[in-house]
């Protein structure tokens, strides 16, 4: 006597390969539907600008940072903790250095899933939104990261391209205000 459950089960009818060749044919392809490959990078919007110099520092800047790092030098004497001194040294030379460098220029592109800053990419996926600043010469748009210390992606926009910029990357991500990103208000109290 056989055992019902062992017995082998019929398979259902399948279609035959006329009938899938006219399914597939009413699909449209990602062509069709103007969907970019994950693969494409043909830039959406690619354009060169400078990024504005920073303004030269006053005397009494340079003076204040040798203060602050001659006082964490005697601080770490006090306290024995000789990591810090050579930290309260090459720190503020480091950041005399970055504020002091002149202008640069840069290439940009907005592509189907990311930024590209000077040929480096950057994800859309790697960001929570964008804002934007303004000045007469000027517009910077910041892509905020996801990450909590991550670096914020800077874009310099010519005023011309601003407009298409917005419109490109507003389709991406949300935008936002300026809410007290930690790293920007670092560097924007040392006025880097």
């Amino acid at each position: 006597m056989e055992n019902p459950e062992l017995t082998p089960t019929t398979q259902p009818d399948l279609p035959d390969e006329e009938a899938l060749e006219d399914i597939d044919a009413d699909i449209p392809s990602d062509e069709e539907l103007d969907i970019p490959a994950e693969d494409d990078d043909t830039p959406l919007l690619q354009w060169e600008t400078q990024e504005p110099a920073s303004p030269p520092r006053p005397h009494s800047w340079y003076i204040i940072m040798g203060l602050i790092a001659a006082a964490i030098i005697i601080v770490a004497i006090i306290t024995q903790v000789w990591v810090i001194i050579p930290l309260a040294v090459l720190i503020p030379i480091a950041l005399t250095m970055y504020g002091n460098k002149g202008p640069g220029e840069h290439t940009y592109s907005l592509e189907p899933f990311g930024v590209r800053v000077d040929n480096k990419p950057h994800s859309y996926d790697n960001f929570k939104a964008f804002f934007v600043v303004e000045s007469k010469e000027q517009v910077v748009f910041e892509l905020i990261p996801l990450q909590r210390l991550g670096a914020l992606v800077t874009l310099h926009v010519d005023n011309d391209v601003a407009p298409e910029v917005m419109e490109i990357l507003s389709s991406v991500l949300p935008e936002t205000q300026p809410q007290g990103y930690f790293g920007e208000s670092v560097f924007k109290r040392l006025k880097l």
